[in-house]
């Protein structure tokens, strides 16, 4: 295990740096220089051309490529994650302010993804070609047909205009607040599918392996057959699904949050890169990397609890 660990962070570190110089590279070349940006978008039209000038040079960026990603490297391995040119204050307290938002957010939709898309995707399977599984197939599937950016205005006005159930949800106060309660379940509409459909589709695949095969002709149930024999194999999948739908979820959320106006990162992503904020944009890609390789190591390890015959190989 700890060999395994060691590479896997030897493989981490690589893909990172690999993310990040291609990311500064990208915004280096395609962005253009982020106090510019700000000037020409109209953001600072108050700054004289002297204070234009000594944040270019403070700043560094009309030194050339190499030098630039040199400085940031350095000033990154001392654990400074850079000033933000838009909001004029340091990076990691953004960060720190806004990242704790969208985990809980896409945390509480991932669990509600996976409460109720695991059983309905056995349902289904149980329930192959009857119209209990046409109907959640049918259901699914029309409701990914909805973006989110269309879902959640059309959820808005159903229950807080036409039922008035609701009030109208902008904002964050807590993740147990009402407020939420939208903003979840656009999330869970829109990724639910996928979880119903990778159950439903892996459950069926091992329903014609062998062993299954042997537990129905020797009179087992259809239930236990299902429950015992083909619900932890057919998890694997899923597992890894889920892995990556989850660090999609707290990342991707950036309809969501601009929707709802809940002040997470998929929010700060928006406004970031509109500004060309170069700190801002690397530090986000940097922890969203951060992310998916945790996932993926979480999700490997999930593997022999789920499967016991993966220990063994």
């Amino acid at each position: 295990m700890f060999r395994y660990v060691v590479s896997r962070a030897v493989r981490w570190i690589t893909g990172l740096l690999a993310v990040i110089f291609f990311t500064f590279t990208m915004l280096y070349y395609g962005g253009g220089n982020p106090v510019d940006v700000m000037v020409n978008q109209g953001e600072r039209l108050d700054w004289p051309q002297a204070r234009i000038d000594y944040m270019k040079e403070n700043f560094g960026y009309e030194q050339p490529f190499l030098v630039q990603f040199k400085s940031y490297m350095m000033s990154l391995a001392r654990g400074d994650l850079g000033y933000s040119i838009r909001e004029q204050r340091q990076v990691a307290p953004m960060i720190a302010a806004r990242l704790p938002v969208s985990v809980q957010l896409g945390l509480a939709a991932s669990f509600l993804i996976i409460v109720i898309g695991i059983p309905l995707g056995l349902f289904a399977a149980y329930f192959h070609r009857r119209w209990p599984d046409n109907l959640i197939m049918g259901v699914t599937i029309t409701s990914q047909g909805f973006p989110e950016f269309v879902l959640g205005p059309i959820l808005t006005v159903v229950f807080v205009l036409w039922l008035k159930w609701l009030d109208v949800p902008v904002g964050w106060n807590g993740l147990f607040d009402s407020q939420v309660i939208m903003p979840l379940i656009v999330l869970t509409i829109g990724s639910l599918p996928i979880i119903v459909r990778q159950t439903r589709s892996s459950v069926l695949e091992l329903a014609r392996s062998d062993y299954v095969r042997t537990a129905r002709a020797k009179g087992m149930s259809e239930s236990n057959v299902l429950l015992k024999h083909l619900l932890r194999p057919a998890l694997i999948p899923v597992t890894t699904t889920a892995g990556l739908m989850i660090v999609s979820l707290v990342n991707g959320a950036l309809y969501v949050e601009t929707i709802f106006n809940i002040p997470g990162i998929g929010n700060l992503t928006r406004q970031a890169t509109i500004a060309v904020d170069y700190p801002v944009v690397l530090v986000l890609v940097i922890a969203t990397t951060l992310m998916v390789m945790i996932a993926n190591l979480i999700v490997d390890l999930c593997y022999p609890l789920i499967d016991p015959r993966i220990r063994k190989n």
